[in-house]
């Protein structure tokens, strides 16, 4: 292709840092086996590439997910050289991935559990007001209840993805203050940005109502951890929702979202049961549907495009108590 030095260097903007972190460790595992079955590198030989690709679902007892990102890599591989042959192409190699994914699964993906709510209503209640926590709870209480509202991600209140200021160089996003409104009527919007599957940078826009009781009132609890932590925020760049809270101060990371997220399902009493950061978005999921929400209503909030994944992998339904009687002839 004749394109110009500034288009054929942006064509790399489209992965993320971390994708090419993945790409480049594939592709060096790559490279060294080459080298130990002496056969040119790069190999037109699809024979290498599917001992490659044999080698690899053999790292992994859920092989789908590792498989997918090395046959990225190795397809980006040899698109930059198009005067060879691509061997990822080859019929044969796709079979084998199918393959490799089926055989070489021994633990298939578990859902998420749900968690009762129960727990965290009496454990905040138990905290008493807003206005009398410290900084650290009411940073935990805040993260945990937006969790909750927004059917949230660690990853959804702390992105890991990155807005690129130049060619090479790039920023982390933020989930920044300004990206809350509260409005008259008592009702939150939290617009996320570089989330999961804010995929063209589009952002979701969430508008969520107060509850009725205060002490999981997701909206006043933010609104004093809001003002507890401007002095912590205004030391930062770009002002940041959530901080850290010792110094130099900054935007926390997801893994830190987590942690807070992990230690409030201790503090409920729900530790050792299996309940994780990634438990809160299924739960809120399934909660929402089993109090009367609206499906494409709580789809929304939860950000899922496809109405099949929302409810193949996230809404937990139980079956009610006079289910047996209904269907009885």
């Amino acid at each position: 292709m004749n394109w110009s030095q500034r288009a054929s260097e942006q064509t790399v903007l489209s992965w993320a840092p971390s994708t090419l972190r993945v790409y480049d460790r594939q592709i060096d595992r790559f490279s060294e086996l080459c080298k130990s079955l002496g056969v040119d590198y790069p190999p037109q030989d699809t024979a290498v590439v599917a001992e490659f690709l044999c080698m690899t679902a053999d790292s992994s007892p859920k092989p789908r997910s590792i498989l997918r990102c090395t046959s990225a890599a190795l397809t980006a591989l040899y698109q930059t050289m198009p005067e060879l042959t691509n061997p990822m192409e080859a019929v044969e190699i796709r079979r084998l991935l199918v393959a490799l994914e089926k055989s070489n699964t021994s633990a298939p993906m578990k859902r998420s559990s749900v968690m009762p709510m129960q727990p965290f209503v009496k454990l905040f209640e138990s905290w008493g007001e807003n206005v009398n926590l410290d900084l650290k709870r009411l940073r935990l209480k805040a993260i945990t209840l937006l969790a909750f509202a927004i059917m949230a991600r660690p990853s959804d209140l702390a992105p890991k993805a990155v807005f690129f200021k130049e060619p090479r160089s790039c920023e982390r996003l933020i989930l920044r203050r300004d990206q809350l409104s509260f409005h008259e009527d008592g009702t939150l919007t939290v617009t996320l940005f570089g989330t999961k599957n804010d995929l063209h940078r589009k952002g979701f826009s969430v508008t969520i109502p107060p509850a009725d009781n205060l002490a999981v009132d997701p909206i006043s609890c933010l609104a004093e951890y809001i003002k507890k932590s401007q002095v912590h925020r205004l030391l930062c760049d770009n002002d940041p929702l959530f901080v850290s809270l010792k110094k130099p101060f900054s935007a926390i990371t997801a893994g830190t979202v987590g942690e807070q997220l992990n230690t409030a399902i201790t503090l409920a009493g729900l530790a050792g049961r299996g309940f994780s950061a990634k438990s809160f978005r299924p739960t809120a999921a399934t909660v929402a549907i089993a109090t009367g929400c609206d499906p494409d209503v709580a789809r929304k909030i939860g950000r899922w495009e496809c109405t099949a994944v929302f409810f193949d992998n996230y809404v937990h339904s139980k079956t009610p108590k006079l289910f047996s009687q209904h269907v009885q002839p």
